[in-house]
């Protein structure tokens, strides 16, 4: 099995026979497919995209490191909320928003590429009338 990426889309993943000496089979059927991921922020070689990220609380979100070259993805804040370290192309890393705010983030090897991760409140219930009593967390 071969997993890629797919120029920041998403990844895909084929399979194909290889002989004893692990040289591809030829003739054979090769399969393959392709896997979107949305909620990836896709780390390329001068940019995060997308640059701002809206997320709710809890989930965790992925990282893709799709360039050539080797980045970071560091809390730019000062409090060392994120730090993925050098990540090499194909790399992932997954970080779990813990509470809503807004995370800005940098790579630490090319300092002007910079992201944000913006997490919203969630409402309980989530609609209502003048009267609802709503809980905010």
């Amino acid at each position: 099995m071969h997993l890629s990426g797919l120029g920041g889309v998403g990844h895909v993943l084929e399979a194909w026979g290889v002989d004893a000496g692990g040289g591809q089979i030829t003739g054979t059927t090769r399969w393959r497919w392709s896997v979107d991921l949305p909620n990836d922020v896709i780390v390329t070689d001068g940019a995060f995209t997308p640059s701002t990220r809206y997320v709710m609380p809890g989930p965790t979100q992925l990282f893709s490191f799709a360039g050539s070259s080797t980045h970071t993805v560091t809390d730019a804040s000062g409090m060392g909320l994120l730090d993925s370290g050098p990540k090499t192309p194909g790399a992932l890393n997954g970080v779990t928003v813990p509470g809503a705010r807004s995370y800005t983030y940098r790579c630490t090897i090319t300092p002007t590429m910079t992201g944000i991760v913006k997490a919203g409140m969630t409402a309980t219930p989530t609609s209502g009338r003048t009267t609802t009593v709503f809980t905010l967390s």
